[in-house]
């Protein structure tokens, strides 16, 4: 990641390497001296900490050997989790009016979120998601 809007960070040790420079983005806040949401490191610019104005996507071509993070604030650090299960024995779907018969392995989804645990509230959606094989891959 790289950000704009930055600035250098205040001591010259948090320049040396990029885990002094996340260290020192982490002592800056603990200390007052203001809010650290990004750093920024790359060997021969140094260490640049703060609150950016944008940040690029982790492109390793674009960013010319910067390192950097950023914190998640707000609803962006709430933990997510995906629910999913692999079965080894899929379901197969056998099609209609080919000689001999065939199968193939299909994917069935439903979506839903948990919005409470205690007391215990699911919602599922009315749309599913059904996904069939290719007729190359023969299961029968």
């Amino acid at each position: 990641v790289q950000c704009l809007g930055l600035r250098g960070a205040a001591s010259p040790e948090a320049s040396a390497s990029e885990d002094e420079c996340r260290a020192a983005c982490c002592e800056e806040e603990v200390a007052g001296i203001g809010p650290c949401e990004a750093w920024n490191w790359r060997d021969g610019e140094g260490c640049w900490l703060g609150t950016p104005r944008v940040c690029s996507d982790r492109n390793p071509v674009y960013l010319g050997g910067w390192r950097g993070g950023q914190r998640l604030r707000g609803r962006a650090a709430e933990p997510r989790a995906v629910v999913q299960r692999y079965i080894l024995d899929p379901v197969l779907y056998q099609l209609e009016g080919i000689f001999p018969p065939v199968r193939i392995k299909t994917d069935i989804r439903v979506y839903g979120s948990a919005v409470s645990l205690d007391p215990l509230r699911l919602y599922m959606s009315k749309h599913g998601f059904f996904r069939g094989g290719y007729l190359e891959q023969n299961y029968s």
